[in-house]
């Protein structure tokens, strides 16, 4: 039995992209302000140009960012969880090899390896098919969703802002993952599913384990041509860049 996005987002389009918790802030803040008290507040946001905003949105996101990489750095047991993530990334490496974005994962139950999956939506054609999914899908053919309340996840990429919200309606008890999703995270790099205000239980995520490790194969993916891709574009003449900036952890 596939396992089917439906089955957890239902028909709710926004609650699907958004995750529940974001739609429903969205909602609230909406219709908590009256028409005064809302100019009001725009007036004052209006004082600072919108680039000034965004460059203090962008730097307060990096600062939290930074904060959860070094508290992934102060964990027991190091060893343990980059055994797992290099399962993970093992995962991933199939993924590149195989045509598809490289991000792999597994599910750890018990020091166990109960699911593994990698990304599979240009060979499906299917923009839900993302290495969480695929391993969920696996997990649940032969376990009850209640075994995911006492298993980890490790996958190379941040969970999206879709696959955020489904770990944690299934009480996923901890994620760990190597680099950010700047672009759709949920988990840090755009949104905070995980902890955010929520009827389900929050889930502690750990960023950072072999993080360069996990860029390098999204870089070797992303110069190569992706003929599934709606208008592929020319890419023989990049190069892969192989330096990757450091992080600065001294001022967290």
């Amino acid at each position: 039995m596939d396992f089917d996005p439906s089955d957890v987002f239902g028909a709710a389009g926004d609650f699907f992209l958004l995750g529940e918790a974001a739609a429903r802030n969205f909602n609230d803040d909406a219709s908590s302000q009256d028409p005064e008290s809302a100019s009001s507040a725009a007036k004052k946001s209006d004082l600072r140009s919108i680039p000034e905003r965004e460059a203090e949105r962008l730097e307060n996101l990096r600062q939290k960012q930074l904060g959860d990489i070094a508290k992934m750095a102060t964990l027991p047991n190091r060893e343990i969880h980059e055994g797992f993530m290099k399962e993970a990334i093992a995962m991933a490496d199939l993924a590149l090899r195989s045509d598809e974005t490289p991000v792999g994962c597994v599910f750890v139950h018990k020091g166990e390896i109960i699911g593994r999956g990698m990304n599979h939506t240009n060979k499906t054609l299917n923009g839900t098919r993302h290495a969480e999914f695929v391993a969920l899908a696996e997990i649940l053919q032969t376990h009850a969703p209640a075994i995911l309340k006492e298993t980890d996840l490790y996958v190379t990429v941040e969970p999206c802002i879709m696959c955020a919200s489904a770990l944690r309606q299934f009480n996923i008890r901890c994620v760990y993952f190597g680099c950010f999703n700047d672009r759709f995270g949920g988990t840090g790099g755009v949104l905070r599913i995980h902890e955010d205000e929520n009827v389900d239980p929050p889930y502690p995520a750990f960023p950072g384990i072999f993080r360069d490790d996990a860029i390098m194969l999204l870089r070797k993916f992303y110069i190569q041509e992706n003929e599934k891709a709606p208008e592929p574009k020319q890419k023989k003449t990049r190069e892969l860049k192989t330096e990757i900036i450091p992080l600065d952890l001294s001022k967290v």
